[in-house]
């Protein structure tokens, strides 16, 4: 099934590496094929080609950027409240784009719909690190380990903060 194929595509996304994020793109496009709307599958591909983008794994960052970019508009098409998508495209939008108003109002309204997602604390702090805003950024990264301590992404969250400490 469509949750099978994402489901199995997270260890290979979590293992942060350029074969991992090809592998979870796979499995992940294959969930697609399954169930076109299935917005957390949506989200995560769209997080896969923004890694891609951020490791410098690309040879075409344009296309890798318009993909993430396409993908991201189709999950927030697919649920406008999604804590998850809302904040992966903040926080892409900061990053990509410098659009730090636009950014912030989704990451803000993101833990606004669920203030419970470590997800959605953990793209608040880099989206308000790429701001400039760094105790914003640590308060945000210091909520996510607090909801998620043993997070399998918590080294993001963790380098996240740590820039902010020293910026």
């Amino acid at each position: 099934s469509a949750h099978d194929l994402f489901l199995r595509a997270l260890p290979h996304y979590y293992a942060m590496t350029r074969e991992g994020m090809v592998q979870a793109l796979q499995l992940l496009t294959c969930a697609l094929e399954l169930d076109p709307r299935y917005g957390v599958a949506t989200s995560l591909a769209a997080g896969c080609h923004m890694t891609n983008i951020g490791q410098g794994w690309v040879t075409d960052p344009a296309s890798e950027v318009a993909e993430g970019t396409r993908l991201l508009r189709l999950a927030l098409t697919i649920d406008a409240n999604d804590s998850d998508a809302l904040s992966i495209a903040g926080r892409a939008t900061a990053y990509m784009f410098g659009e730090f108003d636009s950014a912030r109002d989704m990451v803000d309204r993101a833990v606004a719909l669920n203030p419970n997602s470590a997800l959605a604390w953990e793209q608040r702090g880099w989206a308000y690190e790429y701001a400039g805003q760094h105790e914003e950024a640590i308060g945000s990264f210091e909520r996510a380990i607090r909801l998620s301590p043993l997070d399998p992404l918590l080294y993001s969250t963790l380098t996240g903060m740590s820039l902010a400490l020293i910026s």
